[in-house]
This record gives structure tokens, sequence and C-alpha cells, in this order.
């Protein structure tokens, strides 16, 4: 019977590749975890990754075909964790050059880009930090055209978008950053308006952006495409419950989107799976525990 569960699956995710998403951190009632939670692209089966070196909640994840690096943590943590695939080892990743949490997180298969975030007061910030996933330097890099937290981010091999977030209000700022020259240009707003605290994952031509909070304390459940080399935008399909404060990352054939905030408190524990061939989301394996503020990368990702 498991077996037929599983090969079920499979069928509904739509051929996906092998690999998984890791799902790490977050928040459950309340309170910062360790624990981390691998996602099965091709299966849809959760299991356990090995624990972070610090509870982290409210903060992001960027990697490549061989690790993956996580960052802050609220209030304004200035630590980062390294996750090996093959091995599941984590060991401690080279610091930020200054603590946040709420910042967005994308990258090329060479460096990963830690842009904005809140550090603790004020409305955010427009820092963005350069990581050599071979050397584990950390370096300065250009600064987003807004200072803001909670953005969604997502790349594609060559560009990275850096979406809409928070200042003192809902912004609808997107800025798309040129790996080969660490420049940023103006992106395209994502529709309906403004919003935050969202999720994306990446084709690796087509970002998907979904979830997140809009104006009136609106939980969003819908999905913008966004094609990365030309700054189109057009309509995705739905996730099958509005949230905001999930987590999201894909490989070539799936996303996921994983757990959040309903309402003011309310965390889900229910994860969606995004086929970007035909376009469907539907909702896929749930977690243990209701959790919220997690960040996710995957471990076949799109960018090599």
């Amino acid at each position: 019977m498991l077996e037929a569960m599983l090969m079920a699956r499979k069928a509904a995710s739509g051929g996906a590749g092998t690999g998984f998403a890791l799902l790490a951190g977050g928040s459950v009632s309340g309170a910062a975890i360790l624990s981390t939670k691998k996602f099965a692209f091709d299966t849809q089966v959760v299991t356990a990754g090995s624990t972070l070196l610090l509870a982290r909640r409210y903060f992001a994840g960027a990697g490549n075909a061989a690790l993956g690096i996580f960052q802050g943590s609220y209030p304004s943590t200035n630590s980062g964790d390294k996750y090996t695939w093959t091995t599941d080892a984590v060991v401690s990743a080279t610091a930020l050059s200054a603590g946040r949490s709420y910042l967005g997180a994308c990258g090329s298969s060479l460096f990963g880009y830690f842009a904005g975030g809140w550090a603790g007061s004020g409305n955010g910030v427009a820092t963005n930090n350069k990581y050599n996933y071979n050397t584990n330097a950390v370096n300065p890099s250009s600064t987003l055209s807004q200072a803001r937290y909670a953005m969604m981010a997502t790349s594609s091999p060559d560009r990275g978008i850096f979406a809409s977030g928070y200042t003192n209000t809902l912004v609808t700022t997107v800025d798309a950053l040129t790996f080969s020259t660490d420049s940023f240009a103006p992106g395209t707003a994502l529709p309906p308006g403004a919003r935050a605290y969202g999720a994306a994952a990446s084709s690796g031509a087509v970002g998907y952006f979904t979830g997140g909070l809009g104006s009136g304390n609106l939980t969003y459940a819908n999905t913008v495409k966004y094609t990365i080399a030309t700054d189109a935008t057009s309509t995705g399909a739905a996730l099958s419950q509005a949230r905001k404060e999930l987590a999201g990352c894909g490989n070539s054939a799936n996303a996921v989107f994983a757990g959040g905030d309903a309402s003011s408190g309310a965390y889900v524990n229910r994860t969606d799976l995004y086929t970007y061939a035909g376009d469907t989301c539907v909702q896929s394996t749930n977690l243990a525990d209701p959790t919220t503020g997690m960040a996710a990368c995957a471990s076949t990702p799109t960018i090599v």
C-alpha cells in the first residue's frame, strides 16, 4: 500500500527529479527551533534532516548543488549554518556583515546573495552580502534600491529577483541583480499590489512568487510568475491555502511551499507542491508540527 501511495505521489508531481527541499528551522508555538526537514521532490515524503547549530526563525537560505547556507534569525542574529547535501553535515558558516532577520536570499552556482532584512530596529536595511560557496568569504555587494525587509527572492543562473517587502509600509519595489556585474536594475512590480512575508522559487527561467501579506492584513494565496530574463509577469496557480511567512524553493520540475501563518498566529503544517508544467499547485504532505518562519533551499537547484 505504501508503494502504491508513493507511486501516486510521484505521478502527481509530474515526474519530479531527484533531490530534496531542506525546510530549516522556523517557529513552532512561538519558539525558534533547531530541526530541519527533507521534502523529497519525487515521492513527497518528509524525513528528518540534521539539526542546525542555532535555533532560527524568520531567516533565509541560498545554495548550490553541493550545499546550502542559512543566515540570520529573529530579531537580529549574526551567524550562519552551512549544510552539505551529501552528508547532512552542519557546520558554522561565515557570518554576514551585520545581524538581521527577514532577509531575502538567492544566488548563482558560485555565490549566494543575502539582501535587506530587519536589524532589530528601524524600517529595514539595504545591505547586500555576497557569500562565496567555495571559500566561505563574505563581501559587500551592490545595495538594494530601497531598504526593506520581508522580501521574496529567487534567481535564474544569471539574475536574482528581490521583490516587494516592508519598510514602515508595504512596498512594491522589485530589484533585479545581474550576477556577472553585481549591479541592480529596476524590475517589474508584482500584481495585484504591495505585499510582504511571501515565498519564492525558480524553475531556472521563471520565478514563482506566492503567498504573503497584503494591505488590510489580507493573506495572499495567489502566485505571480516572473520571467527572470525579461521581467515579464503572468498569473500562476494559487496555493491551497492563503498564508504568510511560508518557505519555498524548487528544482527543475517542481517547487514546494511549506508552513506559514494563515492569520495572526494560526500556524499551518501543510505543504503545497507546484508543478511548472501545466501550472498546478496542490496540497502535499503535512509537516509534523504547524511551523512558520522557516527557510528553504533545494539540494538540486535550478541555478547549476
